[in-house]
């Protein structure tokens, strides 16, 4: 089986649409479980208009800063996976401060959606033919053709495909995680699974081609090692409460 898509679509981008529903079905999906945990309807939704905004923000500058050729950016709107999960990041930590009381589901509800809301993304990306594969001609191989064709007439190994299939089943398993497992771990294991399959799946890209390490894949180390730092401090800190709280009791019991 092999995919043959034509970019000569209509008024209306399959990009624009994959991604703005990537954002409206994952923050929709966000919001309901943070009400399910308790938290104020109408902070509940001004957290996702929050993140939206500050993850757009990120996305395009992520892809500003990072381009060889700034003035191209400027002009032209992209934006970069690995700047969303910045934006939202940001968000949440900032909404964490002022929402202190509901800092907990918020964290799970958006660590929760971050990888569906990429593999819807990354479907958008597949129907429009940008962030394409290396050339690759066995099953499943892609090839786009038309005048906006980024790379026309050639096959093409369906990396987005590939992402949008795999980001889909982290997802499922982050839910397996957080409400059958109830792992108190599920942020930090959800984080850096999402960072090693995007920096893995990296190698496949096009652009990967001529590169020891990408930029995605550098910022990927880095998300990984602070997770790794940021548990470490939140497991010290928890058995250092729980020592306080086992001194307090014994010196009621005195």
């Amino acid at each position: 089986m092999k995919f043959n898509i034509n970019t000569e679509y209509n008024n209306i981008s399959p990009y624009a649409i994959m991604f703005l529903l990537s954002f409206l079905i994952s923050f929709m999906i966000a919001v309901i479980m943070m009400i399910r945990k308790g938290v104020d309807n109408k902070k509940a939704l001004f957290s996702a208009m929050f993140n939206f905004i500050c993850s757009l923000y990120f996305a395009y500058l992520f892809s500003v800063v990072t381009s060889g050729d700034i003035l191209k950016y400027l002009k032209s709107i992209s934006f970069s996976s690995i700047g969303g999960l910045i934006g939202v990041a940001v968000g949440v930590i900032v909404l964490s401060f002022l929402f202190k009381e509901y800092r907990s589901p918020l964290i799970k509800a958006y660590a929760l959606v971050v990888p569906l809301m990429y593999s819807i993304s990354k479907m958008g990306c597949f129907l429009v033919g940008c962030c394409y594969g290396i050339e690759y001609d066995g099953p499943f191989s892609v090839t786009y053709s038309g005048r906006l064709a980024h790379r026309p007439d050639v096959e093409l190994f369906p990396v987005q495909l590939t992402e949008t299939v795999v980001f889909f089943a982290i997802f499922l398993f982050g839910l397996i995680l957080e409400y059958r497992i109830k792992s108190k771990y599920s942020v930090s294991f959800l984080v850096i699974i999402c960072a090693l399959a995007k920096g893995s799946l990296d190698f496949l890209r096009s652009s990967h081609v001529d590169q020891i390490i990408s930029v995605n894949q550098a910022a990927c180390l880095i998300i990984i090692v602070l997770t790794v730092i940021v548990q470490i401090y939140i497991n010290k800190r928890s058995f250092a409460n729980a020592q306080d709280d086992i001194n307090n009791k014994k010196v009621e019991d005195r």
